[in-house]
């Protein structure tokens, strides 16, 4: 099943659209699945998990701490992080309940005040 995937320019190193642009150029003209392999082959999920472990193994990391929801939870827990409201976090990741907070981690910086905000409150009578 299709998606319509809206994607912006950042002029930056990261920007989607160039990316998907290099990406179209090494891709060519092959009908199909956006996403497939050389031989036109859709792209399935297990193939694309397992390669960015490897890749990420590679580079020194550890590739099993990844699977397919880390992209879901990157992507929310950074728009979160950037102040996006709900509603278009819920959009950005096609969620129709409220179960994209699961997704969202809170960072370390947020973490590191909290024991001192629990231990300044007054327990309630």
């Amino acid at each position: 099943m299709g998606a319509l995937v809206v994607l912006g320019t950042t002029n930056s190193d990261l920007c989607p659209v160039a990316a998907l642009l290099d990406y179209l150029a090494l891709r060519g003209q092959i009908p199909g699945a956006l996403f497939c392999l050389e031989d036109g082959r859709p792209l399935k999920r297990r193939v694309f998990t397992a390669s960015v472990q490897q890749a990420l193994t590679s580079s020194g990391l550890i590739g099993t701490q990844f699977n397919g929801h880390s992209f879901r939870i990157g992507a929310a827990t950074t728009a979160s992080a950037v102040g996006l409201p709900d509603s278009t976090i819920k959009s950005l990741g096609r969620w129709s309940s409220d179960a994209f907070q699961g997704y969202i981690r809170p960072s370390p910086e947020d973490l590191v005040g909290v024991a001192g905000l629990l231990a300044s409150k007054e327990p309630s009578p």
